[in-house]
């Protein structure tokens, strides 16, 4: 009985208060005024409230949205919703396309003020969207009342300000707007605050937060941007502003930002086809010849059939089975298609894309291909000083990549290694993230993503997708590619593309997907992932649905409506200027040199594999080989033999060595193509500062510590010349040993191959040598083989270095010294009379060298930056 009888006063209290709290809302008061109201009506506010939201707007969508917004969040199960969700949930019912149209018919009068979330002694219970201590008064500012605001520049969460009084600990928040000439307003989508100045606040303890406006003009004539008074800072605790009034300010001095800050870009295309060559090896059997007939066959295969759409700012997804031409999409409208048996058309923002178009839109790749000896802030401010403009300061990099670790939330691991094999580094999660911020570091208006999921857990997946869905919110459109999402990322989407053997089958809104497919007769049962649904629609019945929904879809209104948007936006952008983009690919040289080189130098001394084993194997083989041959005796036998052996396992082993550079060739050949296409830097930089700052440094600190610890071990004839050229051979047969690699490298991406490649030409360069075996004796077609051998002049160098001019006798206790090394020098048929007959096998192993570099450098220049 006590039971039951608490249960019932437990929901007349909770009835009481259901009831309390619409009351309360009626009247304006409670938790969520500041998402009810949007301001209190005031001189100097917004003035707008929701009562009077159809007048102000005089659009029909405005209210719809706003009212289902009210009701999500009073009547949530919750009893203090989750804020996030609710900003969400307002922005997935938002319809960009119902915006209306900028003309003066359409455009409003608003307040103009300083419009800020009270962060100062205000907990969560009782925090307020309006300040009146941040009233703009007309009569301070010359008279300056209101600004005419563009209706289709304007989004909902403008208006409705996402108020979180927690979030102000992280001590950075910017709001940016733009006011042009004629006084109109340009809001970019939506962050954490927005209002007609922008301003940084800067947490300083707990309690206190300083307001530093920074007004901005333009001159209009040459763009140049000035700050005003941008060192004064105000407290915005337990006092006005006042310090702003009396500020002389005109209305065409409000100009924050260049006029392409807060510029937008939409990416449309129009009847792609894309057809690619298909070659077959085809077996045949001739009966009445009995024998069999092998060939090959080139047929056409089409991927993509009559494609159209248009992608605007936000999240746009392209759905679809494997194998139906997804990433063959994204790849063509990021213009990294080979254009061979492409059709159609694909513009940016109406227009013609620009021959530079690659390289200012960002394109993150589906593997994490990164410098993973660096730190995810290494690895941003590397983005961000080889490919921003000449015209950034140091002081704006710096500020470029802090937005982008306060965007992508990277804070917790700016200063942790991406990670290899023996450097533990960042998650998964962190790792796409950083990928992301490399491209972000440009401020792209177009993002390209391919499967940015691919690889992760539930979880992560869905923290990378939040990220980019508030990116999406600063007026950037992404474009990205997804298999199979779940159902709560599914709901970030803006538009969906779904296609089916690279066909379309629905081009439009995520929330008219269920109703579209239920109007042609596929009914998704009860709390099934809409995303899962069409995909098993897709691939049942053998592709019969796909086929129907293909023909259904080429017949509907959505797709005459596309068409008919792709034509608006073309018309309505004919003239627009896309020159702006150019700025961001002209790039210093020099830059590119120094910041590539001090990259390549950090990854050559933090790589265990490149660094601290070549000098580990370097000390163990020369103590080794000292041990082996130490002190040799000039006696006939064994010193001449000793000696022989010693030089040729000496040319051989430095030049063998290097292939244990190989994999971190092979490796940093995929960051390369990756960097190349992206328009990072240009091939020759990245070639001078790999031979400069790695492949020879690398050669000389191990040739060194080799030599000197090998050299006086094994007896070798003591003398300050002979020893320079015992170490000038060591070092260049390195350097040819890396030239070999590196070439392979360039050549072959794969590191199983080409590891059998490299151990294929030393062997064969050094059997035939000369060394092992007499050339005489073999066939003649093999002999010419030895002047492209690196073995055979390096043993000749040192065998000449060695034995010209040492005497050796019949035992160590006798004067009786027959033999001449000359001699030996001449049985062998080493030319040894001058000094230019040793000093050309060294010519000989340097030109080799430089020669497969230059090879080298073709093979990257062929490399492709199309697929």
């Amino acid at each position: 009985m006590v039971r039951q009888a608490s249960f019932i006063v437990f929901i007349l209290i909770t009835i009481l208060f259901e009831l309390f709290n619409k009351a309360n809302c009626k009247s304006g008061g409670g938790h969520y005024s500041s998402q009810r109201s949007l301001g209190t009506g005031s001189s100097g506010g917004y003035g707008v409230s929701a009562g009077n939201q159809q007048n102000f707007w005089g659009n029909s969508w405005f209210p719809q949205d706003m009212n289902a917004w009210y009701d999500y969040a009073l009547n949530d199960s919750d009893s203090i919703p989750d804020e996030q969700r609710l900003m969400a949930q307002l922005l997935r019912n938002y319809d960009p396309s119902a915006r209306p149209v900028y003309n003066a018919s359409n455009t409003v009068n608003v307040a103009f003020g300083i419009a800020l979330a009270q962060l100062s002694d205000m907990d969560e219970k009782n925090q307020e969207w309006y300040d009146e201590r941040l009233v703009w008064n007309a009569s301070d500012f010359n008279g300056l009342v209101t600004l005419r605001l563009p209706c289709s520049k304007i989004w909902l969460p403008d208006i409705v300000l996402y108020n979180s009084a927690d979030d102000y600990t992280q001590g950075y928040y910017q709001s940016k707007a733009m006011v042009d000439s004629n006084g109109h307003v340009f809001w970019p989508p939506p962050a954490k605050f927005r209002s007609s100045l922008t301003t940084k606040m800067n947490a300083h303890g707990e309690k206190q937060n300083i307001i530093s406006p920074l007004l901005r003009r333009s001159t209009h004539a040459d763009n140049d941007v000035i700050d005003i008074e941008s060192s004064k800072s105000y407290s915005n605790h337990n006092q006005s502003i006042s310090s702003l009034k009396n500020t002389k300010i005109n209305q065409t001095d409000i100009i924050l930002y260049d006029e392409h800050e807060n510029k937008t870009m939409t990416i449309s295309f129009e009847k792609i086809n894309y057809t690619i060559d298909q070659t077959t090896n085809i077996k045949q059997w001739y009966k009445w010849q009995q024998i069999f007939s092998c060939y090959k066959q080139t047929t056409k295969k089409q991927i993509l059939f009559d494609l159209s759409g248009i992608f605007t700012p936000g999240m746009n997804a392209i759905l679809g089975p494997t194998g139906c031409g997804k990433s063959t999409l994204l790849d063509i409208l990021a213009d990294r298609k080979d254009s061979h048996g492409l059709t159609g058309d694909v513009l940016l923002s109406g227009r013609s894309r620009p021959a530079y178009y690659k390289y200012t839109v960002g394109y993150v790749i589906q593997d994490d291909i990164m410098s993973e000896t660096l730190t995810v802030r290494e690895n941003l401010m590397f983005s961000a000083n080889i490919r921003l403009p000449r015209s950034f300061s140091a002081r704006q990099r710096i500020e470029r990549v802090n937005q982008v670790i306060h965007d992508l939330d990277l804070h917790s691991c700016i200063n942790t290694f991406i990670g290899t094999d023996f450097i533990r580094g960042v998650s998964g999660g962190e790792k796409k993230r950083t990928s992301i911020g490399m491209e972000l570091v440009l401020s792209p208006k177009v993002l390209f993503l391919d499967e940015p999921t691919t690889g992760l857990d539930a979880s992560t997946a869905q923290n990378v997708m939040d990220c980019l869905y508030n990116l999406s919110r600063q007026g950037r459109t992404i474009i990205f590619s997804i298999h199979q999402p779940r159902y709560s990322i599914f709901q970030l989407f803006d538009t969906v593309l779904f296609l089916s053997a690279g066909h379309t089958i629905y081009f439009g809104s995520p929330i008219d997907i269920l109703p579209y497919f239920t109007s042609q007769g596929f009914k998704c049962n009860e709390h099934e992932n809409p995303a899962d649904f069409v995909l098993d629609t897709l691939i049942e019945f053998n592709g019969r649905s796909s086929k129907i929904l293909q023909t259904v879809y080429s017949q509907s209104k959505m797709h005459s409506n596309v068409k008919s948007l792709i034509e608006s936006v073309t018309n309505e952008n004919n003239n627009e200027d896309l020159s702006f983009l150019k700025q961001i690919v002209l790039r210093s040289r020099t830059m590119e040199f120094y910041y590539l080189s001090q990259r390549t130098f950090r990854n050559a001394i933090r790589n265990p594999l490149l660094a601290a084993s070549q000098i580990t194997i370097s000390i163990i083989l020369a103590l080794l080989t000292g041990l082996l041959f130490y002190n040799m005796k000039a006696t006939v036998d064994p010193g001449v033999r000793n000696r022989l052996g010693a030089i040729f396992f000496l040319s051989t082993h430095q030049i063998l060595s290097t292939a244990s550079a190989l994999e971190s060739l092979i490796k940093e050949r995929a960051l390369f193509s990756h960097e190349y296409v992206g328009g990072y830097y240009r091939v020759s930089t990245f070639f001078l500062t790999k031979i400069v700052f790695d492949l020879i440094p690398m050669r000389i600190i191990p040739s060194f510590i080799f030599s000197i610890i090998t050299y006086p071990l094994t007896g070798f004839q003591r003398s300050i010349v002979r020893f320079f050229v015992f170490l000038v051979t060591i070092f260049v047969s390195s350097v040819y040993g890396s030239a070999v690699c590196f070439f392979v490298a360039a050549c072959i991406p794969l590191f199983a191959v080409a590891i059998t490649v490299t151990i294929l030409i030393f062997s064969i360069t050094m059997v035939v040598s000369g060394f092992l075996v007499d050339l005489e004796s073999v066939f003649s077609f093999f002999r010419w083989i030895k002047w492209i051998s690196a073995f055979h002049y390096s043993s000749n160098l040192l065998t000449i270095n060695e034995f010209r001019n040492l005497t050796f006798c019949l035992s160590n206790n006798t004067r009786i010294c027959p033999l001449q090394g000359e001699q030996i020098l001449t049985e062998r048929n080493i030319a040894h009379d001058t000094d230019w007959d040793m000093w050309k096998n060294l010519l000989a192993i340097a030109l080799m060298a430089l020669v497969l570099f230059f090879m080298a450098y073709i093979q990257l220049l062929r490399i492709k930056k199309v697929k």
